[in-house]
């Protein structure tokens, strides 16, 4: 077995209970298990549409998909990267040099993992996923230097056929890791004698490579909900952008053109913000239509806003479809990165 399943099986005192049924993974569960098989020379993402579930996602050719069961008839549907001596079908406890993004429509009852964790309220950043969050329920699951090694996402208004238990869990690769179990006195002590659900505490170290957040955030960025019989559509035909143009510098104050479909607006507009490279906000507010929105061909805005450049090189406009419905496969955003200047 692998060395976290190891820490949260059989030193069940490092678990924190959550509050679904319980379940355990089965070595001999029989359920059915489809593996999808991917282009082996693909270099460009590949486009992966569940119609069960209603959602689809773009991955790297290095993953692969798994549509299976976890104990109990649990659905999950897996994309991760494959390496040796893995064992899917994964939900939360797994070796630390996983990477792979479980889907489990209907929840899974087992305990979440120990070590630092915070709320999304409480965290203060974001991800560049293109539906709301339940920031209360959403947890960051962080490392001792406060690198993010694992999320659990709860969708605001849970997609269609999900039910409340509903959660996506991402789980990202650690190098050098190592868990330490430390007393009240902040003395290290043998995991096996370790109580975090007293007085003690355990601490993860290790380190996320910059390299695998990139392409965490590529594939979440791809991240949307659907309706049964809706197409998914290309966000080039749903809006565009003429000022200012991707990855180029922005400066204070800032122009911002470009046309969307009728449908992107609610009411005559739609909400944007400007973040920097972790999420942070800069400006927000709405963009209104320049001519009659209630039409389905594209619809001109225009925008100026002001703003305090970051420290930051790079950030993101972001541009979200106005959803009044609040159902995630409503939501539709669209992330133009941009450059800030050196100060």
């Amino acid at each position: 077995m692998r060395l976290l399943h190891f820490t949260f099986i059989f030193i069940p005192l490092l678990l924190l209970s959550c509050n679904e049924p319980k379940g355990e993974k089965d070595t001999e569960d029989n359920s059915e298990t489809i593996e999808k098989e991917l282009p082996k020379d693909s270099t460009e993402m590949t486009p992966y549409r569940n119609n069960t579930w209603h959602f689809a996602i773009d991955f790297p050719p290095t993953f692969t998909v798994l549509e299976s069961k976890l104990p109990g008839n649990t659905p999950v549907i897996n994309l991760y990267e494959k390496k040796p001596n893995q064992d899917p079908p994964f939900a939360f406890h797994e070796a630390p040099e996983a990477f792979y993004i479980s889907f489990m429509p209907k929840g899974f009852g087992t305990e979440m993992p120990n070590g630092k964790q915070l709320s999304f309220n409480d965290w203060g950043k974001s991800l560049p996923v293109n539906f709301k969050l339940n920031k209360e329920k959403s947890k960051v699951f962080l490392l001792e230097n406060d690198q993010p090694w694992a999320f659990m996402l709860k969708v605001d208004e849970h997609p269609k056929d999900w039910d409340e238990y509903g959660t996506i869990f991402i789980h990202l690769p650690i190098d050098n890791f190592n868990a330490t179990c430390f007393s009240v006195a902040g003395e290290s002590k043998p995991m096996e004698s370790c109580d975090p659900m007293g007085e003690d505490s355990v601490k993860f170290f290790g380190k996320i490579a910059d390299s695998d957040i990139e392409r965490l955030y590529k594939m979440i960025e791809s991240l949307t909900f659907f309706d049964a019989d809706q197409e998914k559509k290309q966000i080039a035909e749903l809006i565009q952008i003429e000022k200012p143009l991707p990855n180029k510098d922005i400066s204070s104050p800032l122009t911002i053109k470009g046309k969307a479909r009728g449908y992107w607006f609610f009411e005559g507009s739609f909400p944007f913000k400007l973040e920097d490279a972790n999420g942070n906000e800069l400006v927000s507010g709405i963009i209104e239509a320049k001519d009659n929105w209630m039409t389905e061909n594209f619809v001109a805005f225009e925008k100026e806003i002001v703003f305090n450049a970051p420290d930051d090189e790079r950030g993101y406009l972001v541009f979200n479809r106005s959803n009044a419905s609040g159902k995630p496969e409503h939501d539709r955003v669209y992330r133009l990165p941009i450059l800030f200047p050196p100060k």
